[in-house]
């Protein structure tokens, strides 16, 4: 078992830069100042499930922690779901995880959401929650994305009731991204 509370993307270095940081597989948030008690419980849902080099980060942003896991994001997820939490209040899996520059963003959800099988007839929303100042803004991260993915697969954007949900969560340089399907939101625990 490898568990390290270590401060990681928050401290401002870059991408490239992280040779021993690879990228995330979950986000995760707790309360302020329970960071350690929500890494237990990450650690045993993990560990018990068969993953094995566990590392959990805590980033500069009190109740942010960033989980690496040799496993893919969405298994990582269902052993994460799969037991009771007291202090997780929320996580997202983290299906790529790039530099936090508008054209990369677009690029990365471009793919994903074309794998995810976005197009004409299905709609879809893109929520983003910014920490840090890399990027200006959340809604300008969300605008942008939404009218690639629109041009692009001819989806329309729904707000309300989409059937996919982008999801991008920026924490400083790094920008991790999934694709939800509706009611697949980050679990609260």
């Amino acid at each position: 078992m490898n568990s390290q509370a270590v401060s990681s993307p928050g401290e401002g270095r870059s991408v490239e830069n992280q040779s021993s940081f690879s990228p995330p597989r979950l986000l995760v948030t707790c309360l302020p100042g329970k960071e350690q008690q929500a890494e237990l419980e990450l650690l045993d849902a993990l560990l018990l499930g068969g993953a094995r080099e566990v590392k959990v980060h805590r980033t500069r942003y009190p109740g942010v922690l960033l989980v690496e896991v040799p496993l893919p994001p969405e298994q990582a997820y269902r052993l994460v779901r799969s037991m009771e939490m007291a202090y997780v209040r929320s996580v997202v899996p983290l299906q790529a995880v790039v530099k936090a520059e508008i054209k990369a963003v677009i690029e990365a959800s471009l793919r994903m959401a074309r794998e995810a099988g976005l197009g004409s007839g299905r709609k879809f929303a893109v929520r983003c929650h910014r920490r840090g100042r890399v990027l200006r803004s959340s809604l300008e991260v969300e605008k942008a994305v939404g009218k690639a993915l629109k041009e692009a697969t001819g989806a329309e954007v729904d707000l309300r009731k989409p059937d996919l949900i982008v999801r991008i969560e920026v924490i400083d340089d790094l920008a991790g991204i999934c694709i939800l399907k509706t009611g697949d939101h980050a679990v609260r625990a």
